[in-house]
């Protein structure tokens, strides 16, 4: 499947580096079990390449995804889906740990001959006829293929080996299968009609095996060869070519084995995966994945406008063949096995055929020209046995994926020819575009815009798209304000955003679900679907609630009773609460029940403690109980014994009726935002509501930026939003226990000044700082050098601490002095520092904290008196 992006945490096998951690995830494996370290972390058996460690071999991708997690222990394990590549690319990354590889060839790894003594008991060559059955079609485009059991129906079991012999002049054996099903009476399977070339000799129920196809071999190992071999010369098939089903001594099972050139392998279901993950970049998720490769790949692609289908017929990019003397060390190519069966099937029904290759070494995609493909259709109409090869050079291929787009073009049999070759994160763009890619009359850059991109899949990249492009650093400061603290104030002069930023952001976490995001896995089928991702907004989890100055009690948010028709009064605060609260019962786990959003639009027009006190209070009363669960004081709303019936709107202008209980505890999951603007017509913040509120100044204006219409949010891409809102939490003694050291130090020292003037923080407020700084670090671009969190903690100080600060100079000059030092060098002054000057353009670090701390204590040296809020 293709998954949605976890967050922006790197998930680069490449990061990989600690050889303790493998030995750790091989001890997990011997500690668990095989079978059950594989379902523990969701992988699969390893098909062909494996660990050998001691006398024992290890699933090599399911050994490196854990080792990930246990060398990065706060990002967890990497997910089957998470690796791009296939085997070879993990085998890579082991090998350059000192761990060897083997090539799936152990006695423990099912279905694969051992190459010791421990060979498995029972081997089989199962023989087609080419003039039957086209068995070099099946197992390019099929993961699984029934077989006719003529001879040992007695002895072929589940598990058994099968090395897939297609007889004719250049008889030989082409692939490498396992028995999953023993020999049962079957019908035909329609999958495989196309390859059938004698229906009669397949039709109705037969005596069959079903076989998964392990390995595709590059060239085959042939007749010829076979004879001159000092052990393989004696083989039945050999000697009496006629028959179905062969069977193997171990000798010459452990010989056939040796003759396996490792890594000679078909594309698998994972690298088709690794080939659809522009997908989930360009914002678009996966319904419907089949469950095993078969080749063309279908994709549908639904773009919300309209839905486009696509059959890419993918083969594996391998080296040249023949070695050095018959084609150069550095060139590549794709071999054409299969494709549609005329000319009049191409594009048919709406459906779009296109040829590529995927090399899993360098993830890289190679689209050609379809002339190739027509080719391959003539040459089989006609009664040709063809498989052309479209050589390519390895610079080209590592250009694609370095470049994105990389066009190159080649002579052909029929004329020029165009290829390119590009990165996976391309795909979608290419599909869209692929005459105009290909021919290179489109650029790269061209070719995304023209494409459908929900790639506004961050937060930073949605704000952009809708024409206000926030700083990347202004919305993680934000979303994590609201994670720690449900009341969060937006303080600026007009015309800065400060309502939009909210409006947006809320937008974004309330995006509808689709039918595929309401699942984490697509639903098994015969091809990749891909839908948005995210849907629109939900009305119904957002209400902007513009505050007059009139509000003088708090029945302008939570209502009244009408003492004429003896009903409820709601308010368009009240219906928000009341949905909101309703979702909270709803949800199955209360702590990740969906967010609703209240903006209170310039809510110091009127006093905050009128009309708000209730929730203030309420809400501030939150503890959490040793279950997990939270406790709080409810909000009363009125006296009736029994519920009043409300009318609450909806906004789309209906309304239903809904019982208001006389007691209202305030949900968990609203959030409330105010927007404020600090003027002669508005009034100031009580230490009430400071000390309850996440505060974020926003008011800096940059013409010039805004005249060359450039974005404000440069470097967004190494932040790492959250997708989803993580789950309510109350901030607790944990989450500042969990501090770093140096962290902590520095906390504890720009608290010790600020108690001089009595403005230093309690237990609560430190414990909301810390939750604060976690949430926020997370989002951050990593950086090694920051180990004591100095980014988040000038953050939490700007935010938390220093709207607290407003008085007199005789009381604050002292403490602002001391707290510019502070944060500038991180050392506590020597002696008095009343006098000092501060520039405010000068390094220090903590520079966001410091700059406006340098900016009150200037205005409070030239005015007598100084407030956070400007």
């Amino acid at each position: 499947m293709v998954p949605p992006v976890r967050g922006a945490t790197s998930m680069a096998l490449s990061e990989l580096s600690s050889r303790d951690a493998v030995l750790a995830a091989i001890k997990e494996f011997d500690d668990l079990g095989r079978e059950a370290f594989l379902k523990k972390y969701g992988f699969g058996p390893a098909r062909h390449i494996f660990i050998e460690h001691g006398d024992h071999h290890y699933d090599s991708k399911a050994i490196a995804g854990v080792a990930y997690g246990h060398q990065f222990p706060d990002r967890g394990p990497l997910k089957p889906n998470e690796f791009s590549g296939g085997e070879e690319t993990v085998s890579h990354v082991l090998e350059q740990l000192g761990f060897s590889m083997s090539d799936g060839l152990s006695a423990d790894t099912p279905g694969i001959p051992a190459t010791g003594s421990d060979a498995p008991s029972r081997a089989w060559i199962f023989q087609a006829n080419p003039g039957l059955y086209d068995l070099q079609g099946a197992v390019q485009a099929l993961g699984q293929l029934t077989w006719l059991v003529k001879q040992h129906k007695d002895d072929i079991k589940e598990g058994d080996t099968v090395f897939l012999w297609e007889g004719g002049s250049d008889a030989g054996i082409i692939a490498v299968a396992q028995v999953i099903e023993g020999p049962a009476l079957r019908g035909d399977n329609p999958q495989e009609a196309d390859f059938v070339r004698d229906a009669d000799k397949f039709a109705g129920e037969q005596l069959r095996v079903l076989l998964r196809v392990e390995r595709v071999l590059k060239d085959r190992i042939s007749r010829v060869d076979l004879r001159k071999h000092p052990v393989l010369h004696n083989m039945t098939i050999l000697k009496a070519p006629q028959g179905t089903n062969f069977a193997l001594s171990d000798d010459e099972v452990r010989a056939l084995t040796a003759l396996i050139p490792r890594g000679t392998m078909a594309l698998t279901l994972e690298d088709v995966e690794a080939m659809m993950t522009g997908f989930a970049k360009a914002g678009f998720q996966c319904s419907e994945q089949p469950t095993s490769h078969r080749n063309p790949v279908v994709v549908e692609w639904h773009t919300g406008k309209d839905v486009r289908r696509y059959r890419l017929w993918a083969f594996d990019v391998t080296h040249g063949g023949g070695g050095p003397t018959v084609r150069a060390a550095d060139e590549f190519r794709i071999q054409i096995t299969n494709g549609p069966s005329s000319l009049a099937d191409i594009d048919k029904d709406g459906t779009t055929d296109l040829l590529v290759g995927y090399s899993r070494d360098r993830d890289s995609i190679i689209a050609y020209d379809r002339r190739w493909l027509e080719r391959w259709i003539d040459k089989t109409s006609g009664g040709e046995r063809g498989s052309p090869s479209v050589q390519v050079k390895e610079a080209d291929i590592q250009a694609g994926h370095d470049k994105g787009v990389h066009h190159l073009t080649k002579t052909a049999n029929f004329g020029q020819a165009d290829i390119v070759t590009m990165s996976p994160a391309m795909l979608p763009a290419y599909l869209m575009n692929h005459q105009a890619v290909l021919r290179g009359t489109m650029t790269a850059e061209q070719a995304k815009s023209a494409s459908p991109n929900l790639g506004e899949s961050t937060i930073v990249d949605y704000c952009r798209a809708q024409g206000f492009p926030f700083e990347a650093d202004l919305l993680a400061r934000y979303i994590a304000a609201l994670l720690t603290k449900p009341f969060v104030i937006l303080a600026g002069i007009s015309g800065t955003g400060k309502s939009k930023l909210a409006e947006l952001v809320a937008e974004y976490y309330s995006a509808t679900a689709t039918a595929a995001s309401a699942s984490s896995e697509p639903a098994p089928g015969d091809k990749f679907v891909f839908v948005p991702g995210r849907g629109a907004p939900d009305p119904k989890r957002f209400a902007l609630v513009a505050v007059r100055p009139d509000w003088i009690d708090n029945q302008s948010i939570l209502g009244f009773v009408n003492p004429i028709t003896g009903s409820y009064e709601s308010t368009q605060a009240l219906d928000l609460i009341l949905r909101a609260d309703q979702a909270l019962a709803a949800a199955s786990d209360r702590s990740a029940a969906p967010r609703y959003f209240m903006l209170l639009d310039e809510m110091n027009l009127a006093r905050v403690e009128h009309y708000f006190s209730d929730w203030l209070s309420c809400a501030e009363s939150r503890r959490l109980r040793p279950d997990g669960t939270v406790s709080q004081q409810p909000v009363p709303l009125h006296r009736s014994k029994d519920a009043m019936d409300a009318q609450v709107s909806n906004p789309d202008g209906t309304t239903v009726t809904v019982s208001v209980p006389a007691m209202l505890t305030l949900p968990t999951n609203l959030v409330v935002t105010g927007t404020v603007n600090v003027d002669e017509t508005t009034f100031g913040f009580s230490p009430k509501v400071l000390d309850r509120a996440m505060v974020i100044e926003f008011d800096e204006v940059n013409l010039d930026q805004l005249r060359a219409g450039t974005s404000g949010s440069g470097g967004a891409a190494n932040y790492r939003f959250p997708e989803t809102l993580l789950p309510f939490r109350l901030a607790t003694a944990e989450d500042f226990g969990r501090l770093p050291i140096g962290t902590h130090k520095h906390l504890v020292a720009i608290n010790g000044i600020l108690e001089e003037a009595r403005l230093h923080l309690g237990y609560r407020a430190a414990n909301e700082a810390a939750l604060f700084m976690t949430i926020y670090n997370d989002i951050l671009p990593e950086r090694a050098t920051d180990a004591d969190w100095q980014r988040a903690l000038d953050a939490a100080v700007l935010q938390k601490l220093l709207p607290r600060l407003s008085g007199n100079r005789a009381k604050l000059e002292a403490p602002l002095s001391k707290l510019c030092l502070y944060l500038r060098d991180l050392k506590l002054p020597a002696g008095d520092v009343n006098l000092e000057e501060f520039d405010p353009a000068a390094s220090a670090a903590l520079p966001k904290s410091y700059r406006r701390t340098v900016e009150m204590l200037d205005a409070l040296r030239g005015f007598g008196f100084v407030s956070f809020f400007k």
